[in-house]
């Protein structure tokens, strides 16, 4: 019988860890008016878009909507990225799976904060390759997502090795 207050406490632990791992990493009170409110997130931008991206779609608690919201909010003023979104492809995939434009512009931007050493130096190319790369692993790790033949031919470049040459020289022809 002492058996069962061990399995109670080791059954209760995974509850409370499972539930804490599922709160988004959003700031509780954020503001984001002035150019120096969005630099001071930058950190917390980041977090979000790693918790997003480990963080199932259908997740039931609302968090999800949470960090979508402050993500949106914040890439909306972000003096420091500018997300485009106007390849072809890229709208064929948000149409199929709508939650992957979180995927592209998380990786994207995340690209672009950690890698920004002075504006001459963004390379547009390597953040949408960041982008799309986003959107291969969360489309390969979600259950809930619909089939998408550009996203699979993206794996395939990518798994090839080709992925950077395609944007470089396929994107580059609008």
């Amino acid at each position: 019988m002492k058996v069962i207050p061990y399995l109670v406490t080791i059954f209760l632990l995974t509850i409370s860890l499972n539930c804490a791992a599922q709160l988004s990493p959003v700031p509780k009170s954020y503001s984001l008016t002035t150019p120096e409110d969005y630099n001071k997130y930058e950190k917390d931008v980041i977090n979000v878009i790693n918790w997003l991206e480990q963080t199932p779609w259908n997740s039931k608690n609302g968090e999800r909507q949470i960090a979508n919201s402050f993500f949106l909010a914040w890439m909306s003023g972000s003096p420091t990225v500018t997300i485009e979104l106007g390849d072809k492809i890229l709208m064929e995939i948000m149409e199929k799976n709508k939650e992957l434009t979180f995927s592209y512009m998380g990786g994207y931007a995340k690209y672009a904060l950690q890698s920004r050493t002075d504006k001459t130096s963004f390379d547009i190319n390597k953040a949408k390759l960041a982008g799309f790369k986003a959107i291969i692993s969360k489309y390969n790790s979600e259950k809930k997502r619909s089939k998408d033949k550009n996203v699979e031919m993206l794996a395939e470049l990518d798994s090839e090795g080709k992925l950077e040459n395609w944007i470089a020289t396929e994107l580059g022809k609008k």
